[in-house]
């Protein structure tokens, strides 16, 4: 391929050929979406929704989660799961969030701008460790607890289903909340699918899954989703009214039609069969050229790093960029307590699903050589 070619493993965002399928669609279905629904999606006040999002949407992530209960009591919707894991966030009482020991930067940006404190809990390969749990939560006295179960960003792990309850459960017995963030949950690519944690578990009764389509669907039609313990719901349902008014109902009213229509359902093999030859050829790459032993993962948009011996992490991006290589330092994912751990070490997270497996080996093959550059040599 063209050496000249600015190859980024930067933001992750879904492949192009995954977008113009859904803006196809999108625009396919609009006036179905205009029949049904008339003027109430550009509307500040419609029959068809409240502040909590459009009824439709509502009814079909229930169905899809198997959610007891009203949806209108269970699922909020939001613009974006950010936006909803922000808003949980929002509700709490005073007090430190734990958080998985390399986690979504966003979140920990978020807890900084708000002046609360980020507390890192070990990562094992089947979840979190339980016992450090209840050790952090027995000296901190947390509020919440933030994870990523299913194909977390950035390590790609993927929590067992026994350790997702028993996670769950630890966090009802100390009264704080579980916070699920689930974006990856249908995003699998090795022929088998994430099992359907059970909403109305005993064991996770403060436990909240929020979960979006920005990486299924669109990242520019922002949607997301919270399936709330109905304890939980007016808390949260307060602070969401407050911060965003009403909903973007054009947005759900088309999300909700792709749920019922069967687009989305075709979307996920669709990204599937795309995905999985691109996740492999990065594993495959890593182990030829960076020469790590990485874990296989089965899912996801990512893979995270940390590269030994490099004292000065700046002049590894500098050295990418002058290969025509964007890459982005992974420390921002790391919480506090645990960065110590990557002294004399660089964290890097690389994400895969809009390259191509030839564009995702040679930019492999550039991280490599910029590696080789700057790399501390023993004296």
């Amino acid at each position: 391929m063209d050496r000249q070619k600015v190859i980024s493993f930067g933001r992750g965002v879904p492949a192009t050929e995954a977008i113009n399928r859904v803006k196809n669609e999108w625009y396919r279905i609009q006036p179905e979406i205009q029949e049904m629904y008339g003027n109430s999606g550009f509307e500040y006040k419609s029959a068809f929704g409240d502040f909590g999002g459009a009824f439709g949407l509502r009814e079909s992530i229930a169905e899809r989660f198997e959610v007891s209960g009203d949806p209108k009591q269970r699922v909020i919707c939001s613009n974006g799961g950010m936006e909803m894991i922000a808003h949980v966030i929002n509700s709490l009482p005073p007090g430190p969030v734990l958080v998985e020991e390399a986690t979504y930067n966003r979140v920990l940006e978020h807890l900084g701008h708000i002046n609360r404190q980020a507390i890192g809990v070990k990562l094992g390969e089947d979840g979190i460790d339980p016992r450090q749990l209840e050790e952090t939560i027995n000296t901190y006295s947390p509020v919440a607890l933030y994870r990523i179960p299913f194909h977390q960003n950035p390590t790609g792990i993927c929590a067992s289903e026994g350790n997702l309850y028993y996670v769950g459960a630890v966090c009802a017995r100390y009264n704080i909340v579980d916070i699920a963030d689930i974006a990856y949950i249908d995003l699998r690519y090795d022929s088998a699918l994430n099992f359907l944690p059970d909403t109305s578990a005993i064991n996770l009764r403060n436990t909240i899954f929020i979960g979006s389509f920005s990486k299924t669907l669109s990242p520019g039609a922002k949607c997301g989703f919270g399936i709330i313990p109905e304890s939980f719901t007016k808390r949260i349902q307060s602070v969401v009214d407050n911060a965003r008014l009403n909903p973007s109902y054009i947005t759900q009213f088309t999300y909700d039609q792709i749920m019922r229509n069967g687009f989305f359902d075709e979307q996920l093999l669709f990204l599937w069969e795309l995905y999985a030859p691109r996740m492999n050829a990065l594993d495959s790459s890593i182990r030829d050229h960076l020469f790590l032993n990485v874990t296989p993962t089965t899912g996801g948009f990512f893979r995270f790093l940390a590269l030994s011996n490099i004292s000065d992490g700046n002049a590894l991006v500098q050295a990418a960029k002058a290969n025509n290589l964007i890459i982005e330092p992974g420390i921002d994912c790391v919480p506090l307590n645990f960065r110590s751990q990557y002294n004399g070490r660089f964290p890097i997270r690389l994400t895969f699903p809009a390259l191509t497996p030839e564009e995702i080996v040679e930019g492999t093959r550039r991280l490599a050589c910029a590696y080789e550059g700057v790399i501390d040599l023993p004296v």
